[in-house]
């Protein structure tokens, strides 16, 4: 197949959209398929089958960016001749969008929930423009088929935009399974939990974002003292954000400022699994959080929310714990504290680790291309 893949940045230092699409197009064009990349940004992997096309994108301003880069995009894509166009962030010249980020209509309901002015967050200029194209993609372009990865956001997608069932196709997200594995993050646990100064006798809670808010710090903090004596041997590493100020005095007035360490990134972050015990993220709203399927499949037992997407996952497995909401502090405290228990620990981290072991690139770049035939034989019957 000749594919084009639309993504704002292409690049596998990075999670998230770029991280997905950039492993996805190297798995793509291994399994012999030609792939052309229009992006603003790239990391150029030498990879027989890649090809890049620049799109012109003004990044100076958020709305503008939200404007010119679908804009131009689409004028670009029209001068190729593709068997399909998978969009992965927001363009109207596309076959075929992955929901990577879910949809935004549903998280401006929940940060409105959540928020003392909900009326300033839905009328921001930003937001007004972002859901006028959100719903020209789902109810006015020219997109055939929607990719979700999960059932969470499939929901979402029929809630809110009406959209048919079979247009939807449900593809969970890869994990690098060479990179996330017991084995891999084992080497790491001694030097880690040393410069951390973690005893072998305490238990490590991680949490992993780059939006601590959102991501729920502040309720696995809370959790944490609300362990009591039973949490005095629980410590925390939260990673990925320098913005943590508030987050560290909230800690020391509940008494827990030695057994809170805040780090923004310092690069791999399977160094990381390899100090912890758990992984926890008490998210507000994640379609897939990816870190959740690296830290099963590492051999962390994971705890998150039903509005994660990566809950799907955690509960199949048996690889952890799903909690109703993200503020529920009693039901998050009473899920770190079950994995207090060594053996309990252990057994569920077993179960983690194989379970997610399935979830390969290979194993998401196949069930993508079987949308992409759905699509051509689509447009071949009715063009």
């Amino acid at each position: 197949m000749k594919i084009a893949l639309v993504i704002k940045d292409f690049s596998g230092r990075r999670g998230g959209g770029e991280g997905y699409a950039f492993r996805l197009a190297l798995e793509l064009a291994r399994l012999g398929h030609e792939i052309h990349v229009y992006a603003n940004s790239w990391d150029k992997p030498e990879e027989e089958g890649l090809f890049y096309h620049r799109v012109p994108m003004v990044r100076r301003s958020s709305m503008l960016k939200l404007i010119s880069f679908p804009r131009n995009a689409g004028r670009l894509l029209k001068e190729g001749r593709f068997d399909v166009i998978n969009g992965l962030t927001q363009v109207l010249e596309q076959d075929v969008f992955r929901l990577g980020g879910g949809v935004a209509k549903h998280w401006l309901d929940v940060r409105a929930r959540f928020s003392p002015f909900p009326f300033l967050i839905r009328m921001r200029p930003l937001n007004l423009i972002n859901l006028f194209i959100e719903r020209r993609i789902f109810t006015g372009g020219r997109c055939r088929r929607f990719i979700v990865n999960s059932k969470l956001c499939r929901g979402h997608l029929k809630k809110y935009y009406g959209v048919p069932g079979d247009r939807i196709d449900l593809v969970y997200n890869g994990v690098d399974t060479e990179r996330f594995n017991p084995e891999v993050v084992r080497r790491h646990r001694a030097e880690m939990r040393a410069a951390l100064g973690v005893k072998d006798d305490e238990m490590l809670v991680l949490t992993a974002s780059s939006n601590p808010k959102r991501k729920g710090l502040g309720s696995i903090i809370a959790a944490l003292a609300a362990l009591g004596e039973a949490g005095r041997k629980v410590k925390l590493l939260a990673v990925g954000s320098n913005r943590v100020s508030s987050f560290r005095r909230r800690a020391a007035s509940l008494g827990l400022g030695e057994r809170v360490i805040l780090k923004g990134w310092s690069g791999g972050i399977e160094r990381c699994y390899g100090a912890a015990d758990i992984f926890v993220l008490p998210t507000m709203y994640d379609p897939f959080a990816n870190v959740c399927l690296e830290a099963l499949a590492s051999g962390l037992p994971v705890i998150t929310t039903w509005e994660n997407g990566a809950a799907e996952v955690v509960e199949s497995t048996g690889g952890g714990a799903v909690i109703g909401d993200h503020d529920d502090v009693t039901a998050l405290a009473a899920a770190i504290k079950a994995m207090t228990d060594r053996d309990a620990r252990e057994a569920v981290a077993e179960r983690a680790a194989s379970g997610a072991g399935s979830f390969t690139w290979d194993r998401t770049a196949r069930a993508v291309l079987e949308v992409y035939e759905k699509v051509i034989e689509e447009k071949r019957v009715a063009p």
